[in-house]
């Protein structure tokens, strides 16, 4: 995560979360109240440009004897996918893929399938690298003819929901037959550390539900899938009751069948994604554009959750998109986390000391909170992970009891156009960030 700086990071499939604590109000709840949230933002991906048709970055020399190169085919091949997934056309579709790669051929189908549902309004490719990586002896002697590995990224939109390209990488090779070229694989990469991008069509049969300010995709089946619209449409107005009504007000939910399943999407091992319950991701737009947003819900954790810990989580993962369709610049993390947990318990009639037990306990046994929680205090492995995010609310609830909501959400909004929280603060609550550090500190403290 890069909150601070804002600077991007690299394409992959790593997804960096930052989660939140897991904790019991008391005896008498089963269920948790809410399970570790996915940090502030997840991934934050680089910008992409939105062509109009496929682009090809650079042309490859033609080939001794061949009319052409095999990146020219490619181009051509990939235009043809491209207009055939636009055109929900499946047998156009398959024509693009080696009628001889039966297995590949038979998962594409599939794949393609579930892909026509999505209410997607543009379907196109961008090429990268050509040869990124090499076929083993073994698989070229397997496909029996002429090979070219290809980095194709599709490029496409979600209708009334995505402002700028979502984006999905594969790593292609591509054959000739005596027909022309097709696609023959999308996983031949993976020994050289060059995965395809998993996307939730691929993983299995999927519906589609439209809440009335959400898009929620995923595996189960409809029935299973409206109630994490009617969460979603339940907690914007929450969101924005606080944060005000310049935002898309518009969010996509993607629930995998399992959390194997949403750690797939995501790139990352099951593991990392015990007890959390959901994760946001997003691809950064330029400062005019408003970012590409998805949060990932996990059905295991979800599932435990009361109904007042799956509020408090839908609420602060959509803050987050809230915040980031409409401020562009860094925040602190304190500010990013604290404001989404500030909205997400708030009207929950939760008291402070349940809250903040976890903080409490730790002030008990003789823990001091000095200075706002910084990323590493954040950070998935640290081992007092809640008291960051319960010191980073408490820290936000003060700003809005002492300064009012509007405030609060005034000196996230000033900061995040670029400047300094000591300018900020002094600018927005008339008040040096140092005596608010102060003030928060002995705030803090007289819980214990």
């Amino acid at each position: 995560m890069d909150t601070a700086s804002g600077r991007p990071l690299s394409r992959g499939r790593l997804v960096l979360v930052v989660a939140a604590l897991a904790m019991a109000l008391a005896a008498a709840l089963v269920a948790p109240l809410y399970g570790r949230r996915g940090g502030d933002e997840a991934v934050r991906l680089p910008a992409r440009a939105a062509p109009s048709a496929i682009r090809v970055t650079h042309a490859d020399a033609a080939p001794a004897g061949q009319p052409g190169s095999a990146r020219e085919a490619a181009t051509g091949l990939l235009q043809r996918q491209a207009h055939a997934i636009q055109a929900r056309d499946a047998n156009a579709y398959l024509a693009t893929i080696d009628p001889q790669s039966v297995a590949y051929r038979t998962q594409a189908s599939r794949n393609f399938a579930q892909l026509i549902k999505l209410p997607y309004t543009r379907w196109t490719f961008q090429l990268g690298a050509s040869q990124p990586f090499e076929l083993s002896r073994s698989r070229a002697q397997a496909l029996g003819g002429q090979a070219y590995t290809l980095e194709a990224t599709a490029q496409y939109r979600l209708t009334r929901y995505d402002p700028i390209d979502a984006t999905s990488v594969s790593y292609l090779t591509l054959v000739r037959r005596a027909q022309g070229w097709f696609v023959a694989d999308d996983s031949d990469g993976e020994a050289a550390g060059k995965h395809s991008t998993t996307d939730i069509w691929e993983t299995g049969p999927i519906s589609v539900v439209n809440g009335s300010h959400s898009l929620v995709i995923g595996a189960g089946g409809e029935e299973r899938l409206r109630p994490f619209a009617r969460a979603a449409d339940a907690a914007i107005p929450r969101v924005s009751a606080v944060w005000g009504m310049h935002w898309s007000q518009r969010v996509v939910l993607i629930v995998a069948g399992n959390q194997s399943g949403m750690a797939a999407l995501l790139g990352a091992p099951s593991a990392q994604y015990n007890n959390l319950a959901a994760v946001t991701t997003y691809v950064a737009g330029p400062d005019s554009v408003m970012p590409v947003e998805r949060i990932y819900i996990n059905p295991a954790t979800w599932a435990q959750m009361s109904a007042v810990g799956r509020r408090v989580v839908i609420t602060h993962e959509i803050t987050h998109v809230a915040q980031r369709t409409s401020v562009a610049g860094p925040v602190p993390i304190w500010l990013v986390e604290g404001s989404a947990d500030y909205i997400g318990f708030r009207g929950t009639g939760l008291s402070v000391s349940s809250i903040a037990q976890d903080l409490i306990s730790d002030m008990h046994n003789g823990l001091r909170p000095a200075s706002l929680p910084g990323s590493k205090d954040f950070d998935n492995s640290n081992p007092k992970l809640s008291d960051a995010y319960q010191e980073a609310w408490l820290a936000c609830r003060l700003i809005a009891h002492r300064y009012g909501e509007a405030k609060l959400v005034a000196l996230y909004r000033s900061i995040g156009s670029g400047k300094t929280p000591a300018t900020a603060f002094r600018g927005v609550l008339g008040s040096s960030y140092d005596s608010f550090v102060n003030a928060w500190r002995a705030y803090v403290r007289s819980l214990a």
